[in-house]
Formats: structure tokens, C-alpha cells, sequence
């Protein structure tokens, strides 16, 4: 029986694409034939569902994709390249991506081209073994730490600087619940620590803003800062970057929770990563919400850390060069510059740390993240 007249097969609509691993799936013309094609931007993601506003009316689609969205050249095809590829990538979008889709009905519609990104922000996902990318399209991030209630972790914002400086995107370091520092809740050595580690960071030229999303003080600093820019914000669960979020947004732009008093830390209240909009006429922006984290481990292969430290990679290359651990070798430019104090003793022990934390990372060890 030929082909074409066998009884039973059902053409699919969007057929798997035959080369799996390319840089995006894109359906070729044939494959959309006599279906409007539509832009939009990606506002959230769940499994296999996926907010998208429509970029000409505004309209809101709930959406999926048909097989799997892969950036990872991998040189497999087939089922072998699909099965490696989800092993790879723990989501296949995020907010802030362009996409293209066509509509299902009024209100639904399926993806099938995801368009280049000019930048994203990922990290390490420890549960699934591989990078997770929670924003993508952005002008800068926005690391959410507190002065205390969780406590102040300098290392944190270490590490998260180490993400910006690999994806090459600009970071502003918001300290939240001002407050406290001023009631008594810190003794005069724990605040002269956190503002001595801020002056340390603002002469990277990073940008430091003292807060509290409560009282509103510091909320318009950071706002100008945000004006007609893409932002992610990112932050320890419980510094309150929701709360913030609300208070430059609307009062229940995002949900938010209290500290669990037993570990003094957030409860994980965002669970996911949205795309708000706010602003006026003047001084639009958008805000990714992403979810609160309790550590937080760099997508970046240990043997180029250093390159994503903005003091060290400022530095003469090591006598040992890119192999250099820069701690105990013999003309080491990190060490030299630690002992005459250019660089901090703090930010070079943070450095050592992460470096054997991400050398047991088995994905990163593989350096399939290292980009």
C-alpha cells in the first residue's frame, strides 16, 4: 500500500525537528503554512506551559512547544540527542525570551521558534544536575541581600557576581531592612563589617544601594536606576526582594511570607520566575521576580572563575598561568596583590571556596557550562 494512502496515520502538526542539538528549533514555512505567525515575550514557565505576551495587541497566550527547545550544539540527532539534551537543560525557556507562536484558539497557542538571546542569566541547579536559566534579554541584575533577618552573607553576592561577570551582565547590590541597622538588631562590629565588605564592592564599580522596601527609604534611588531597563532581580529567600518588587510595582505584584523563625531564613514564597511591568510613561521598566535561594552556585567551570572575578581578572596573567589555583604557588599575581592589599583577604578566601565547591560539581566538572 502506498505511503500516503495508509489508514490510521495522522500528519502532526508540528513535527519534531530532524536535527536536534541546533542552536533553536525552527519549523520551516511549510510546517506553519496558512497559520498567522505571531512575537512574543515569555512572562513566566511552568512544565510545558508558558505565558506569552502577544507584542502588537498585549494579549496573553497560555502556551506550549512541541519537542524540545535545545541550545547546546551536541553533535547527536535522534532520540540520543533529545535524552541528552533534557539531561542538560533543566528548563527550555524563561522570561524574558522572544519567541514566535501561532494561535490555538483565542487564549492558547504553540511555540515553535525561540528566538536569539542576547544574553542569559543562569545559575547550577543542585536537584537537577544541570544549568537552570532564570532570565534572559536583560539590561542588568539586581542582588537582594538584608542586613539581617536572614543574615548578612557577603559570600552570596560573591557568587552571584561571579554569574553577572560571566554572562557579562551589570549588577546592582540592593541592601534591604535599612531598619535594622539603625535598631539595635546589629552590634557596632557586625555593621562597620557589612559597610566596610559595600565600600569594598562600590570600588569594583559596582553600584550599592542601602534600602527598606517597608518604610520606602532608598526605593526611589533604586527605581532610577531601573528606569526603561530589563532587571532580574535575585537574592537570598527572606532579604524581602519580593516585598520590594510590590513596593516599586503594586501592592500584590508577588506573593510574600515570613522568615522561619527556627533557621532565621525565607521559605521560598517565589516559586518561579515572573516578568512584571511597571513604571509610567517616562520611566517604563520590567522586573524578573526570581525565586529567593538559600545558596546560590554559578553556572561557570572551575578553571575559569577567575576570569569572573572583576579584581583578579584585572590582574597580570600568573606565572603558571590559567592553572594557577592562586594559593600557594610561586608568582602568583592574586597572592602578590592579596599581600599588598589590593585585593581583600574575604574576597580571596570567597574565591577559594567556590573554586573547590564548583570542582565537585560534576556537570560543571564536564565543562559544559563553562560559557
Amino acid at each position: 500500500m502506498p505511503r500516503k494512502n495508509r489508514p490510521g496515520k495522522k500528519k502532526r502538526a508540528l513535527p519534531r525537528p530532524a536535527k536536534a542539538g541546533a542552536e533553536y528549533i525552527k519549523t520551516t514555512a511549510k510546517n506553519a503554512a496558512g497559520l498567522k505567525v505571531l512575537n512574543g515575550l515569555v512572562l513566566s514557565c511552568g512544565k510545558n506551559s508558558f505565558c506569552v505576551k502577544e507584542n502588537e495587541t498585549g494579549a496573553v497566550f497560555s502556551c506550549s512547544i512541541k519537542g524540545k527547545i535545545m541550545r547546546y550544539k551536541t553533535g547527536k540527532t535522534g532520540k540520543e540527542a533529545v535524552d541528552f539534551c533534557e539531561k542538560l537543560f533543566y528548563n527550555p525557556l524563561c522570561p524574558g525570551d522572544r519567541v514566535r507562536f501561532y494561535k490555538d484558539s483565542e487564549i492558547t497557542g504553540r511555540i515553535f521558534e525561540l528566538e536569539d538571546r542576547k544574553n542569559a542569566f543562569s545559575r547550577y541547579n543542585e536537584k537537577g544536575g544541570t544549568r537552570q536559566t532564570l532570565a534572559s534579554n536583560i539590561d542588568q541584575a539586581v542582588i537582594v541581600a538584608s542586613f539581617a533577618h536572614p543574615p548578612w552573607r557577603p559570600r552570596f553576592i560573591d557568587r552571584v557576581l561571579v554569574q553577572c561577570e560571566n554572562s557579562r551582565i551589570p549588577a546592582i547590590i540592593a541592601v534591604n531592612k535599612a531598619d535594622l541597622a539603625h535598631e539595635g538588631v546589629l552590634s557596632q562590629e557586625e555593621l562597620a563589617e557589612i559597610e566596610n565588605r559595600l565600600c569594598v564592592f562600590a570600588s569594583l564599580g559596582y553600584k550599592v544601594v542601602r534600602l527598606c522596601a517597608l518604610s520606602g527609604e532608598g526605593l526611589e534611588e533604586l527605581l532610577e536606576l531601573l528606569k526603561n531597563k530589563t532587571s532580574v532581580f535575585t537574592g537570598q529567600s527572606g532579604a524581602g526582594k519580593s516585598t520590594i518588587v510590590n513596593a516599586l510595582i503594586g501592592d500584590s505584584a508577588q506573593k510574600t511570607g515570613a522568615l522561619v523563625k527556627k533557621y532565621d531564613r525565607g521559605a521560598h514564597t517565589t516559586v518561579k520566575s515572573v516578568l512584571l511591568e511597571g513604571g509610567k510613561e517616562d520611566g517604563r521598566f520590567s522586573v524578573i521576580d526570581a525565586p529567593g535561594l538559600r545558596q546560590f552556585i554559578p553556572d561557570v567551570h572551575y578553571k575559569n572563575l577567575t576570569f569572573c572575578v572583576k579584581e583578579f581578572a584585572a590582574l597580570k596573567v600568573c606565572e603558571f598561568g590559567v592553572s594557577c589555583t592562586h594559593t600557594n604557588e610561586k608568582g602568583c599575581s592574586v597572592r602578590e596583590a592579596v599581600l599588598r592589599g589590593e585585593i581583600t583577604k574575604e574576597r580571596w578566601e570567597s574565591f577559594l571556596a567556590l573554586r573547590e565547591d564548583l570542582k565537585t560539581r560534576s556537570f560543571l566538572r564536564a565543562g559544559a557550562a563553562s560559557g
